[in-house]
């Protein structure tokens, strides 16, 4: 059984509890939005879709998670074509929605780190600990234990500051 929550902050947008019985939707980002068509879109539903499909590939097929997430945005592009919405006009939507995002609390108590991780996202990731030990102090090694090994970062810097994520 997964569950969906946005009680939480997420600065991707979106993500996913580590054994992936959880999907979470950042609570700052606008859940319908106007196409130019003038339909109104749920914009949970693609971003849920994109965030399972994405789990799917890393946990049940072994693909790494720049593979898996370059399927998930191909499920979510048909679903968004096929359910006849515009999909440059929704990405652009979600594209802006996302770059609003800051990294705040409340996060998950158990985001999965692993994109972040395969980024090689230092900075990310230290900002997410601060916060994460300020919620939920002792807990960290659980989070960063299993959500891969980070041992080999060795520079920080962020992939978003670059526009390369």
């Amino acid at each position: 059984m997964t569950e969906f929550n946005n009680d939480y902050n997420v600065l991707e947008g979106a993500g996913y509890s580590i054994d992936g019985k959880r999907y979470y939707v950042d609570s700052r980002i606008e859940r319908f939005m106007k196409q130019k068509s003038g339909k109104v879109l749920d914009v949970y539903k693609p971003l849920l879709i994109h965030e399972t499909t994405e789990k799917h590939y890393e946990t049940t097929c072994g693909y790494s998670y720049q593979r898996a997430h370059e399927l998930a945005t191909g499920m979510e592009k048909h679903w968004i074509k096929a359910s006849g919405y515009d999909w440059d006009d929704y990405q652009g939507h979600i594209l802006r929605e996302i770059k609003k995002l800051d990294i705040s609390g409340p996060v998950p108590p158990d985001l999965d780190l692993k994109p972040d991780s395969d980024y090689h996202d230092v900075d990310t990731i230290l900002a997410f600990k601060r916060l994460y030990d300020k919620q939920y102090p002792g807990r960290w090694n659980d989070v960063y234990i299993k959500s891969g090994d980070l041992s080999d970062l060795k520079t920080g810097g962020s992939l978003r500051d670059k526009g390369e994520a």
